[in-house]
């Protein structure tokens, strides 16, 4: 039996070792996605690395939220799209279907965030755009409803995952809570235009 049984040279353990350690470190990503998504059950379905992104741009644009005026694109009567420019060159597109819950996502100039991550490209938009110069192309219009944040705040400022804000929209306001990992509307209803963000 102790024929059978040679020790290992250190080459060969090295090469053994080398690959265990590369076999572990393969994981690394995958279970650092596990975790934060345990940490975070918001995150739902939507990808890891999409969900933390809208999170950080969520975050840096908070204060352009608020008192900030949305301008409504029309598409047609069940579905409304809503635009918010910030100062950093970020935008935030929501679409608000009839019968359906609200999206809201982030697009940003950011250099390295790109469609695989999720993100929408500027590009996009502004070659989209450009389309829409061309002859024969259907214009967009902005509509004229007033539409301005009356107030944004984090649900628990510790987790930031999501974001209580009221909306005054002709002088209707709304009270909505936003999962900002996924950009779903959870929450909308009614509210008095005083009311607090909490």
């Amino acid at each position: 039996m102790s024929a059978a049984r040679r020790r290992r040279t250190f080459s060969e353990n090295l090469v053994f070792y080398g690959a265990v350690f590369l076999a572990l470190l393969s994981l690394y990503d995958p279970l650092k996605d596990a975790y934060t998504a345990w940490l975070f059950p918001e995150i739902g379905d939507e990808s890891v690395e999409v969900a933390l992104m809208q999170q950080k741009l969520t975050e840096k644009n908070l204060d352009c939220l608020i008192g900030a005026t949305p301008q409504e694109v029309p598409l047609n009567e069940k579905v409304k799209v809503r635009l918010l420019a910030c100062e950093t060159g970020d935008i935030q597109v929501a679409v608000y279907p009839e019968n359906a819950p609200a999206k809201l996502r982030w697009i940003t100039t950011q250099p390295g965030a790109t469609k695989a991550a999720g993100i929408w490209p500027l590009d996009a938009l502004i070659s989209a755009a450009y389309a829409q110069t061309q002859p024969g192309a259907a214009r967009m219009q902005l509509a004229q409803v007033q539409i301005t944040n009356v107030c944004s705040a984090w649900q628990d400022p510790s987790r930031k995952a999501k974001l209580i804000r009221i909306t005054n929209e002709g002088g209707k306001c709304f009270k909505e809570i936003v999962n900002v990992f996924s950009g779903a509307v959870e929450y909308r209803e009614e509210t008095p235009c005083d009311a607090p963000c909490k």
